[in-house]
């Protein structure tokens, strides 16, 4: 008995270390993985060269710094887009 208590000690040791270094690798702790954090809502003014009216009418609510399309359907947003200078892509906010 006195032998094999070493033995089992020395086991048990090894069983815990093991399972302390595996368990971040089986387990998820990061709980934002599970849902898409969104970006902010700003006011855009999605308008390029002729503007014609108030600026109030060119005004839309759009995810900062979303322009693939992709990753604002991702979001719920719909795309858009305006000519101006060069095409600009935003993401509408829902």
């Amino acid at each position: 008995m006195k032998k094999s208590l070493p033995f089992i000690l020395v086991l048990l040791v090894i069983i815990l270390s093991s399972a302390y270094l595996l368990w971040p690798k089986y387990v998820s702790h990061d709980k934002q993985a599970d849902t898409i954090e969104k970006p902010a809502i700003v006011d855009f003014f999605a308008c390029g060269d002729y503007c014609p009216g108030a600026p109030e009418q060119y005004t839309v609510k759009v995810y900062q710094d979303v322009t693939d399309e992709t990753q604002c359907k991702d979001l719920g947003g719909t795309p858009a887009s305006f000519q101006g200078w060069t095409e600009v892509h935003y993401c509408l906010a829902e």
